[in-house]
């Protein structure tokens, strides 16, 4: 049995084929897979896209794509990746460190814990970049972040440190 050949049963780390193509395809659609290419093998990355569209989804979290998973992928309910306050982990993570080198994000610390404090960083990057103001990072505010040309917090006052010498 080739991948193409099952119907959809359970794909996992190590499985290569179209049919990976076609999940890693439309979990990239949907903002989960991140990776560049679509490249047919089910790996680390692959895995990682699909427990990310477990979780939004409430499936269970395995990081394989069986008969529920896959079908909830195809239709047209599957939800685009999405982060809301309350949220903890990884991406929330990633979140918080872009928002920090943007200047959004002025909590001491990356928690990883998307709380009232990413929340309102988020707000104040929305607002700023002409987004809806939701406070939740879902696809457009995602790909705002990830876009070079963006609006800083305004008001960013530069300092220069030590005395002027003037001979």
């Amino acid at each position: 049995d080739t991948p193409d050949e099952k119907t959809p049963e359970k794909y996992y780390l190590g499985d290569k084929g179209s049919e990976v193509e076609k999940i890693q395809t439309r979990l990239k659609e949907l903002g989960y897979y991140e990776y560049p290419q679509i490249t047919g093998y089910f790996g680390p990355i692959t895995k990682k896209a699909v427990l990310r569209f477990q979780k939004t989804n409430k499936l269970t979290e395995d990081g394989v794509v069986g008969a529920a998973s896959y079908a909830k992928l195809f239709s047209g309910t599957a939800k685009y990746f999405t982060l809301y306050p309350t949220d903890k982990g990884e991406d929330v993570v990633e979140i918080q460190t872009r928002l920090k080198e943007l200047g959004y994000y002025d909590y001491s610390k990356i928690t990883g814990y998307y709380g009232s404090i990413t929340k309102a960083a988020v707000v104040g990057f929305q607002k700023a970049n002409g987004l809806t103001h939701d406070g939740v990072v879902g696809r457009n505010t995602r790909k705002k972040l990830r876009n070079i040309e963006l609006i800083f917090v305004p008001d960013v006052v530069f300092t220069v440190f030590g005395p002027a010498y003037v001979n």
